[in-house]
């Protein structure tokens, strides 16, 4: 038997971490595999999304729509007003929403300087900075 997670409560929770870093969902694109649950007849793809700039309507109707349970099958992306975003993953049969950030830019990137790349070697088990401009 399969976990079951409900797709209105896990955003919920997504919302309230982003809360306490002071952002909150910007927009989400989510697909829900229906191949687990019983009262589908047949295998479905459902797709929910809040758009970005949404209604006060659009956004009451996003809530409405992911009060679903599932087991699995949950794909997409969620987005947070402050330029991270979370996507799910499955491990061991638990749904975890992984929250990934912008990586910083390399100042040799930024500045299109190759003077200010680090300066990598081999020490015989990997790769290591030896000098970080």
């Amino acid at each position: 038997m399969f976990d079951v997670f409900n797709l209105k409560k896990e955003l919920q929770r997504l919302q309230s971490q982003a809360k306490n870093n002071g952002a909150s969902i910007m927009c989400a694109d989510i697909q829900l595999s229906t191949y687990e649950l019983d009262r589908f007849p047949e295998y479905q793809l459902l797709t929910f999304y809040l758009p970005v700039g949404c209604s006060l309507q659009q956004y009451d109707a996003f809530w409405d729509s992911i009060d679903i349970d599932y087991s699995g099958g949950v794909m997409g992306v969620v987005w947070f007003t402050d330029g991270s975003w979370a996507s799910p993953i499955e491990c061991d049969g638990e749904q975890i929403w992984h929250f990934h950030k912008i990586p910083p830019i390399p100042p040799h990137v930024e500045h299109n300087d190759a003077s200010l790349m680090p300066h990598w070697e081999f020490d015989g088990w990997g790769w290591e900075i030896v000098k970080d401009n």
